[in-house]
């Protein structure tokens, strides 16, 4: 008889090294009044982290003769459970006028510098140089005022645990599909929308649509609808916008998500080789497919904001900003303002604001010509989807220019 062996799960065990993250900033007030010679310092308090005692020292004028000329700094572990102590770190000078600019440095080239002994500190002799430190332009020393940072994680001692079994992970949601089969199979429904000169009729369940718009709400529970002869299905006629649109909006209504591609702006190329003469010459023709998800977008958000649809009146929105270009920029700017889209409306602003010759003033109110010209006087350079202006023009040209041009 063969061998019976009887297949048991492996057991499961997990490695863990608990790590304290946090850090420490140091103000250094009256930096002028400090002594800058070499080997002058200035010492943090100490300060405490996953219970062992750390402190920054900073060498305003070098740490040696040889670094004269460059700001030192160090962190220092002073003490605490164990002889040695492991932690990643990094040092940060604070830029005091824009923090994405602060001077930080930190060590990524091996474990060697992540281990602190008792009296030990690591850092760097030419942390900056203190010409750049001084610099009122740099943005560091503000009011005489230095802010140093140093950011730790601190790992601790290292546990071994044994995994439980667990039970499976509930299923995803299915909610969004099952209540989208529902609009598609038209089961159970009780609205009926018909749309003017299309012949088109969409059917819902007037209960998730009083759900989902607080517009659709009011008007089915206050009576609003006239109901179809020896029926209770409401119907409701639509004479503002396709049934094509509307069925997208139903759509999020029921799934809380657009279908798929509904705005991919797709461009198919057609390569026509002309045989005539043995000519190579090929002509390129772009066709543009304009299933037109610009008026899809534009539409849609019109519906979503009649209907008090915020959500999907967002995501309409900055699909919105993906369409600004030269033939779309003022009509998208219009329905920003006339709907109070103020990202829309923000983005192409900024956009006219660089592409100056698109600015249509007979077809702008004054109000939109007025926050335009605000927004290129208040900056000589306006940076929008990664373009700017010439940098040879300056700021009080670019204001005339288009004061001229408004005028």
């Amino acid at each position: 008889m063969g061998e019976y062996v009887a297949q048991v799960p492996f057991s499961e065990s997990e490695s863990l090294i608990r790590s304290v993250k946090g850090g420490h900033r140091f103000k250094v007030s009256c930096f002028s009044s400090y002594d800058k010679s070499p080997a002058a310092n200035i010492a943090s308090a100490p300060f405490m982290l996953a219970g062992r005692e750390w402190q920054l020292v900073c060498y305003p004028g070098g740490e040696t003769e040889e670094v004269a000329g460059f700001l030192s700094l160090f962190l220092g572990y002073r003490g605490g459970p164990e002889e040695c102590c492991r932690a990643a770190w990094l040092l940060r000078c604070v830029n005091q006028y824009d923090g994405e600019t602060s001077r930080e440095r930190k060590w990524c080239k091996g474990d060697k510098y992540n281990h602190f002994n008792i009296g030990r500190r690591w850092g760097w002799q030419k942390f900056m140089k203190l010409d750049s430190l001084l610099d009122p332009a740099k943005g560091f020393l503000k009011d005489d005022c230095l802010i140093f940072e140093a950011e730790l994680t601190v790992h601790m001692s290292s546990e071994t645990i044994i995994l439980q079994d667990k039970p499976n992970a509930p299923l995803a949601s299915e909610m969004s599909n099952e209540l989208l089969r529902m609009y598609n199979s038209g089961i159970m429904t009780d609205v009926c929308f018909k749309f003017e000169g299309e012949g088109i009729s969409l059917k819902a369940h007037s209960q998730i649509l009083a759900a989902r718009s607080p517009v659709l709400e009011r008007m089915f529970a206050g009576g609003f609808c006239e109901k179809s002869k020896g029926s209770d299905v409401v119907v409701v006629n639509i004479s503002d916008v396709e049934s094509g649109v509307f069925d997208v909006f139903l759509y999020f209504l029921y799934g809380d998500k657009l279908p798929e591609d509904v705005f991919t702006k797709t461009t198919k190329t057609i390569e026509d080789f002309s045989p005539d003469s043995g000519s190579s010459k090929k002509r390129k023709k772009e066709v543009v497919n304009q299933v037109n998800q610009f008026d899809i977008a534009t539409k849609l958000f019109q519906t979503a904001d009649k209907y008090e649809v915020n959500r999907l009146r967002q995501v309409c929105e900055y699909m919105l900003c993906e369409f600004i270009e030269p033939d779309t920029v003022i009509d998208l700017l219009l329905l920003s303002d006339s709907h109070a889209a103020v990202i829309l409306k923000d983005k192409c602003i900024k956009f006219l604001c660089v592409h100056r010759d698109h600015v249509d003033k007979i077809r702008l109110p004054q109000n939109i010509l007025v926050d335009l010209f605000d927004a290129i006087q208040s900056s000589s350079k306006v940076d929008v989807f990664g373009l700017e202006k010439p940098s040879g023009r300056t700021k009080s040209n670019s204001v005339y220019s288009v004061a001229s041009s408004l005028n």
